[in-house]
């Protein structure tokens, strides 16, 4: 009940604050606020923080400092991006060019680079953990592990990075890890193979959750 009670004592926040966009999930509470003007920005921004420490303070809750940072999203080619001064309760919060969100890793740039990082980084573990299983159980054991720690992770979020030009190089762990469960050779295609064990590419899951979800 513990996370549920919290959920639903933090739930009237978004509705103290208008022009403001919130998301909340679990402990976490995440503010956009956007501006085309720096200086207006700026008042929003110091505006938005004290409501928020007088909102805190009267639900007798208190916000880790340590774990709290900002993003100052701008194109590319900006090398000077706009970061405003931004205080809670007398503490300096620094800015990142990347961090965590829901899970995903979103940079200051908006580029999926990170993410895809990331996850190719997770995938290799994943890849090695089957290599390690190959020897002493099944082919079709071997699937069942595939699915559950090679093409969930490559589920998550791909609509979002899915597009990314980058992504090419998911697809090619995601082929290494079907030909060591098939014992395929390197060289040879992996498209039967696919076909064989009903398995969607990147590309085939990419299309198919796109289209599923909107």
């Amino acid at each position: 009940m513990g996370p549920l009670l919290f959920l639903i004592y933090i739930n009237d926040l978004p509705h103290h604050f208008q022009g403001i966009n919130f998301v909340l999930y679990a402990g976490n509470t995440d503010i956009l606020i956007v501006d085309k003007e720096e200086m207006k920005l700026q008042h929003k921004i110091t505006f938005v923080m004290k409501q928020l420490e007088s909102w805190f303070s009267t639900n007798d809750l208190k916000v880790n400092i340590d774990k709290t940072c900002a993003i100052s999203f701008h194109p590319y080619k900006k090398y000077q991006p706009i970061k405003p001064l931004i205080t809670l309760k007398n503490n300096i919060i620094v800015y990142k060019t990347e961090l965590k969100f829901l899970g995903l890793s979103i940079t200051e740039t908006l580029t999926w680079q990170a993410q895809i990082h990331s996850l190719s980084t997770s995938l290799c573990k994943s890849y090695y953990m089957i290599k390690s299983l190959k020897n002493i159980t099944s082919i079709k054991m071997l699937c069942n592990t595939y699915f559950a720690y090679v093409e969930s992770r490559l589920k998550y979020g791909i609509m979002f990075w899915g597009s990314d030009g980058k992504s090419i190089r998911i697809f090619r762990l995601q082929k290494k890890v079907i030909k060591l469960i098939t014992g395929t050779h390197k060289h040879k295609s992996c498209r039967p193979i696919f076909r064989k064990f009903k398995i969607l590419t990147l590309v085939s899951l990419y299309t198919y959750l796109r289209c599923y979800t909107f």
